[in-house]
């Protein structure tokens, strides 16, 4: 009975090349691994963090400023919400934005409002 051969090429390397070349791969992957535990717990954290702090004290300022331009369909001149800059000028370069987030706040609860401004923040 004649013993046939592989097709396979045999291999010219020596065992020890062979384990040091899987040593290697297997830091890398492991190295690999690590970087995205990495990535993905300060992903985790920072998503934690800002879900329930990413109260900004204007908020209300804003949607109060959307308030009023909803409500009179123009923007605000002076600067009607401020106690100690009472009608002094006032340039609204947020104007959309404040429009925007105050149909949202009156559209959602309160904590579904700060939740998806604070997942809008990381956008």
């Amino acid at each position: 009975m004649a013993i046939e051969k592989s097709p396979l090429p045999e291999s010219t390397l020596t065992w020890q090349e062979m384990a040091k070349g899987l040593a290697t791969g297997c830091v890398w992957m492991l190295f690999r691994n690590l970087c995205f535990a990495v990535i993905i717990g300060n992903l985790a954290l920072f998503v934690g963090g800002m879900l329930f702090n990413a109260y900004t004290p204007d908020l209300p300022w804003l949607i109060s400023t959307g308030d009023y331009i909803l409500q009179h369909h123009q923007l605000p001149h002076t600067d009607i919400f401020s106690w100690t800059f009472a009608q002094k000028p006032l340039v609204v370069y947020q104007w959309l934005f404040e429009v925007v987030i105050s149909i949202w706040h009156h559209g959602v609860s309160d904590g579904m409002f700060i939740r998806s401004f604070a997942i809008a923040m990381m956008a």
